[in-house]
């Protein structure tokens, strides 16, 4: 499933699980129908409490599912694993989103992570 680019990975399914880098550094995780436009919420700042807290720096990939139950099982199960248990297992499973070009809130996060550091 890596071999899929963005694009091609979200014509397949009607449910995804996806993952968004924080700017704690933490890995948000949740579900959705439609990538794009949940990823653009969290970014502006009208998603998940969570993402509010802890603005999203990228997204960083994310797996499509059969329907919503599969997809919120799955959103269960990566969310019980630990940081880097997490990360690890969407290095194997995901559509790792290197393609997706970044949207200006974006950038300023991850300038602000650079500036942090």
């Amino acid at each position: 499933m890596r071999a899929l680019s963005w694009k091609a990975a979200l014509t397949g399914s009607s449910w995804f699980v996806y993952f968004i880098e924080c700017r704690d550094g933490s890995v948000y995780t949740g579900t959705t129908t439609d990538v794009e436009s949940r990823y653009e919420k969290h970014a502006t700042g009208k998603g998940a409490r969570y993402t509010r807290m802890n603005p999203p720096v990228r997204l960083l990939g994310f797996v499509a599912v059969e329907n919503r139950s599969a997809a919120l099982s799955a959103e269960l199960r990566v969310k019980r694993m630990s940081s880097s248990a997490k990360r690890e297992w969407i290095a194997r499973n995901a559509v790792v989103d290197d393609e997706k070009p970044s949207t200006s809130s974006d950038r300023s996060n991850r300038q602000s992570l650079r500036d942090r550091q």
